[in-house]
């Protein structure tokens, strides 16, 4: 378990820069120069769950830097892109770039020169399906969070996507002029700093005189579809569904960076337009890529339940939920929110009903939680809690109804093949973003009204989703128990 005073902002400072691989003894090293320390342990389970951070066959790792820097992918403009001299980013970068850099952030140059960019409004049609690799599901936010569409709230219509947007573009005028760039021509791309998302961008002429005439480099192109397609098929096989689409594609290039980032390589939108075996699947309420014909599970829904949590972190030695600490904050803060009259409420709304603690664990976390209660209730203000309270009260209302159907499922002693493997994979992604949603509440300041009803709309809409899941699962359940009855009778 990693303590408070672990120096996250130095290590992660050093992460985001370095090119070469490291070992956790490297770490330990900086930290020393720094004035700073922490156990070789510590630095060993904090890199080995950094989702930046790859270990390497020797021990040793490699950050994302390490692995990306000087990396040729390639980039295919649209025909309206050229006729336009523009150069639509959307996720044409990835996943060679730092994954929390939104489009607009990241910065191009060619001849040396930088790339400016460009505000115009376009119509979404032409720019939805280059976006996609982020999922479907999150294209409405990342369209939203461009600074062209700062001024409009789309979570007001449900996060329904106008059929006019504003998008901060690539103004490629000047290049496509200089070479003559032509709808066959393609851009070479070289990632030159990951820490700045700088890319630098090169032109490559099409030689072919037409369709059927072949030439070396369209021959190492089609080679390069083919390897891709081995690579993304291995790591659907080996690593599943992951957390996101980019985190697939991360896990296909690592590895394989010496064949597929190549000067002469194709892209990863033409790949997935020609490909017969890679589509994009449904994984739950959100989207992977996956094999062609086949359906998007994980190999069990306790393994989607504990994804991403650092059960080291939590309180599951305490009370046998892996409850992080974080949440057990914003539970005390809403109670003191509700005016509760003591820590007894708090304690039934974290700790389910059919969830039976032994009596160490009962007065261990009761402790536990008085202690915190004391702590938090001191420098509570109820007057600058009071905008967010409403909100972070209902994402914790349905946290312990997730809580308390997955303690329920997990005591059933049913296998999770035989559930309907969609809503389990649905109630396993609920979970997360409820325990992001109250999080997000809990830790940003100064929360917009704009952000507060975007929350809400988020919540209701998940809410909603719990309940038909809820309704599926708890029937199979029950259908279960009395199959049990009527064998027993």
């Amino acid at each position: 378990m990693l303590k408070r005073d672990f120096p996250y902002e130095t290590v992660n400072t050093f992460l985001r820069t370095c090119t070469k691989p490291f070992t956790s003894k490297t770490i330990q090293r900086l930290l020393r120069a720094e004035g700073e320390r922490a156990a070789l342990r510590e630095v060993s389970d904090f890199l080995d769950s950094h989702p930046s951070v790859f270990p390497l066959s020797d021990g040793s790792y490699i950050a994302r830097p390490g692995l990306f820097t000087d990396a040729y992918f390639s980039i295919k403009p649209r025909r309206f892109e050229v006729d336009s001299g523009i150069l639509i980013i959307g996720h044409r970068c990835m996943p060679f770039v730092d994954p929390e850099m939104l489009p607009h952030e990241l910065n191009f140059t060619f001849a040396g020169m930088p790339v400016h960019k460009k505000c115009i409004e376009i119509a979404s049609d032409d720019v939805l399906d280059m976006y996609r690799l982020f999922g479907e599901e999150y294209v409405p936010q990342f369209l939203g969070l461009d600074p062209g569409n700062e001024d409009r709230d789309f979570a007001e219509n449900d996060f329904e996507i106008p059929n006019r947007i504003f998008l901060t573009v690539c103004d490629m005028r000047a290049l496509y002029k200089r070479f003559d760039f032509s709808y066959a021509d393609r851009l070479s791309a070289r990632l030159v700093n990951w820490d700045e998302g700088l890319i630098e961008l090169r032109p490559i002429k099409e030689m072919r005189s037409n369709l059927f005439e072949s030439t070396e480099e369209n021959e190492l192109r089609e080679r390069w579809y083919d390897v891709l397609e081995t690579c993304l098929l291995s790591t659907i096989e080996e690593y599943g569904p992951c957390h996101s689409i980019e985190e697939q594609l991360v896990c296909a290039f690592f590895g394989n960076t010496d064949i597929l980032c190549i000067s002469g390589c194709g892209s990863l939108d033409e790949y997935l337009m020609r490909t017969k075996n890679v589509v994009f699947a449904e994984y739950g309420v959100e989207t992977r890529l996956w094999k062609k014909g086949e359906e998007c599970t994980a190999s069990s829904w306790r393994d989607r339940f504990e994804s991403g949590i650092d059960v080291s972190e939590t309180l599951y030695g305490e009370i046998g939920i892996p409850l992080p600490e974080f949440m057990l904050d914003a539970y005390i803060l809403d109670s003191l929110y509700r005016r509760d009259k003591g820590v007894r409420e708090i304690f039934k709304r974290i700790i389910p009903s059919s969830f039976v603690l032994e009596e160490w664990q009962l007065k261990t976390f009761l402790l536990h939680l008085e202690t915190k209660y004391v702590i938090l209730s001191e420098k509570y203000n109820r007057f600058t809690d009071f905008n967010k309270g409403e909100v972070r009260s209902s994402a914790l209302k349905l946290y312990s109804a997730l809580v308390k159907l997955i303690c329920e499922l997990d005591s059933c002693g049913l296998p999770a093949d035989f559930f309907p493997q969609q809503d389990l994979v649905i109630l396993s992604q609920l979970f997360a973003h409820t325990g992001h949603l109250v999080e997000a509440l809990l830790y940003q300041e100064n929360l917009s009204d704009k952000d507060l009803s975007a929350a809400s709309a988020s919540l209701e809409g998940m809410t909603f989703s719990f309940e038909d899941i809820e309704e599926i699962l708890v029937s199979v359940m029950e259908n279960k128990k009395k199959d049990a009855f009527s064998i027993v009778k």
